[in-house]
């Protein structure tokens, strides 16, 4: 299983570079434990669906990222936010 995560400088410029390697550090966990997306969630009105990943440096906080694309297993993601 692969991912690429969208507009990393971006979001680097927005937030901080360490945060940006959290969501890194956070998204290699979550690909190592699952051979697959567990259960993407979609709510009507939103465009793409998204995945819950544990944040890997802080017990209680939680990403959302959208699953722009899939093709074959690689995955194109980007950031929706932190539920903290």
């Amino acid at each position: 299983m692969r991912y690429a995560l969208r507009n990393q400088v971006k979001l680097a410029e927005a937030f901080s570079t360490a945060y940006v390697k959290r969501m890194i550090l956070s998204l290699d966990n979550y690909f190592k434990k699952n051979e697959d997306v567990v259960a993407p969630i979609f709510h009507e009105g939103d465009t793409y669906p998204f995945i819950l990943v544990d944040d890997s440096t802080h017990s209680e906080a939680v990403f959302e990222f959208w699953i722009v694309k899939k093709v074959y297993d690689s995955y194109l993601l980007a950031y929706k936010s932190i539920i903290s």
